[in-house]
């Protein structure tokens, strides 16, 4: 299967002003994606990831309570910045590069 870029930017636009916190927390995931694309897994990392820990269960209860508040505000008729996906995915792109290109 396979989305096309309006796709990728009707689901990027609903899920940054529907679920807020969930958003978030990916986010603050990304340094551990790209230390684990790049092969360099701390003990730290490591650690976290045995532990299950990566995320406490207090975060996730702060981001559900977030993506709550964003959808109890939720009103018909307004509308939403549209998210541009592909120049937002191209700039992840050249950061993952760079990061390629220093090892």
């Amino acid at each position: 299967m396979s989305f096309t870029n309006g796709q990728l930017i009707a689901l990027a636009t609903l899920s940054r002003n529907t679920r807020p916190g969930t958003v978030r927390v990916f986010r603050s995931l990304e340094v551990v994606v790209n230390s684990i694309m790049m092969g360099e897994i701390s003990d730290d990392l490591q650690q976290a990831w045995t532990n299950k820990t990566l995320v406490g269960s207090g975060e996730l209860t702060f981001a559900r309570k977030e993506d709550q508040q964003a959808l109890a505000l939720l009103q018909a008729g307004v509308r939403w910045a549209v998210d541009d996906a592909k120049r937002s995915g191209e700039q992840k792109m050249d950061e993952y590069l760079s990061l390629l290109s220093q090892t």
